[in-house]
C-alpha cells in the first residue's frame, strides 16, 4: 500500500490533483486507523491507464505537447505498473507461503487431536470398584 506522496510520485501527478481524484471518486483508497490514505498499487494502475486512455485538456508541457501523448510519460506509467504488479505478486506469494504454513499447522494439530481421541476410544471406559459402595481412589 502507497501513501498519498508515493503514489503521487509513481503516478507523476500533484499530491493535490491525485486527492481530488480520490474526493471524485476515481481511485479507491484505504484508510488506516490513524486516518491516513493508503492506495493500492493495482488501483493506481488502473487510475493511470484510464487516465491515459481518455482526452484530457490540452496543457503545454516542457516539449509543447500533452503529457500523456509523449512516450516518456507513456513509458513511465507502464513502467510504474510493472512496478506495481510485481510488488502485487510478491506480497500475494508471500500471503500463499503463509496460509501454506497456517495448513501444515493445522494439519498437525488435526493429527494430534485425532490420536489422543484414538488412544480414548481404544482405553475403553474407566474401570468401576468391585464394591460399588465404596469409592475408588
Amino acid at each position: 500500500m502507497l501513501t498519498l506522496v508515493e503514489a503521487a510520485r509513481q503516478a507523476s501527478m500533484s499530491k493535490s490533483a491525485l486527492h481530488r481524484a480520490i474526493q471524485r471518486g476515481h481511485i479507491s483508497v484505504c484508510r488506516t486507523e490513524t486516518g491516513s490514505i493508503r492506495i493500492d498499487p493495482s488501483e493506481l494502475a488502473r487510475f493511470a491507464s484510464s487516465r491515459s486512455s481518455q482526452p484530457s485538456h490540452p496543457r503545454r508541457g516542457p516539449l509543447g505537447g500533452d503529457g500523456t501523448d509523449h512516450p516518456v510519460a507513456r513509458d513511465m506509467v507502464r513502467d510504474a505498473t510493472v512496478a506495481a504488479l510485481e510488488r502485487e505478486i510478491s506480497v500475494l506469494r508471500q500471503v500463499i507461503d503463509d496460509l501454506k504454513m497456517q495448513r501444515d499447522d493445522l494439519k498437525a494439530e488435526r493429527d494430534k487431536w485425532s490420536a489422543q481421541a484414538e488412544r480414548l476410544v481404544l482405553a475403553g471406559p474407566p474401570r468401576r470398584a468391585w464394591w460399588s459402595w465404596r469409592r475408588s481412589a
